[in-house]
């Protein structure tokens, strides 16, 4: 019963609106819009900072001339929130891979929390994914090393989404596909 509550808790209160992401690649301009929709507040840049994504996640960092990617927070009532990163090529403006990642929180706020209410949250998100994108393509669970991965190759992109309790994160790893190859 625990479980159930905290899933029906998690589903119903995290995420305000079944379109998670964005389906069409696009420009840097049309993010504003999207995230104001979800209620998502952007994260100021800080001065001197600079922010990159490992050609591991994103190949298309080693492709194009990427601008500094501009963050987004989605609340969560009584959760931690979604940050949203987008990395954007400087050329054309287009959005090129976007992080979705949940951090487990470091003040302690959650700390009652358990490492499976985690593993539900993951195992919602992915659901949400599916709503839009249909059933994962691959799917892995490690429990002994508690982790989990999850993925959706579409025509136009590529979902990636895992969750680690080594690195005390959920990440969600989306990246569009050069049509023009």
């Amino acid at each position: 019963m625990k479980l159930l509550l905290t899933l029906l808790f998690s589903l119903f209160l995290f995420y305000e609106s079944d379109e998670l992401i964005l389906l069409e690649q696009p420009t840097i301009n049309a993010v504003a819009a999207f995230e104001e929709s979800k209620n998502g507040k952007l994260i100021p840049q800080s001065s001197g900072i600079s922010y990159s994504i490992s050609p591991s996640l994103c190949p298309e960092v080693e492709e194009y001339d990427f601008a500094e990617p501009v963050k987004y927070a989605r609340p969560g009532k009584d959760m931690p929130p979604l940050d949203i990163s987008y990395y954007y090529s400087k050329s054309d403006s287009k959005v090129r891979c976007v992080t979705y990642t949940v951090w487990y929180p470091q003040d302690g706020s959650l700390a009652d929390k358990e490492l499976t209410f985690y593993q539900n949250l993951f195992e919602i998100t992915a659901a949400n994914f599916s709503k839009d994108l249909g059933q994962p393509d691959m799917i892995e669970r490690e429990f002994r090393d508690n982790k989990m991965r999850v993925k959706w190759e579409k025509e136009e992109f590529l979902l990636t989404g895992s969750l680690s309790s080594y690195n005390k994160r959920i990440r969600y790893v989306q990246r569009w596909v050069d049509q023009s190859n």
